[in-house]
């Protein structure tokens, strides 16, 4: 059995929610093999350009000054 590490990058991931939600059943789809066959799958992501729409988001929304700034480094997921 074999320790395993996937990383789907912000790209990979399409550009839209309807793209994302196909493209992770397909990637999800595809791993199945993979998780049955190794001891350990650890799946990572890139944050990229998903990390970006939601900083802007919310850097939007706080210029009504009734939602807070959400700093860049908060937007992400660790």
């Amino acid at each position: 059995m074999a320790k395993v590490v996937v990383a789907l990058g912000g790209n990979a991931l399409g550009k839209s929610p309807e793209e994302q939600l196909k493209l992770v059943k397909k990637t999800a789809t595809s791993l199945i093999g993979l998780i049955e066959a190794s001891d350990q799958v650890v799946l990572s992501h890139g944050n990229g350009p998903q990390i970006g729409q939601i900083n802007l988001a919310m850097d939007f929304s706080a210029q009504n000054g009734k939602t807070a700034a959400f700093p860049f480094p908060e937007c992400g997921a660790l």
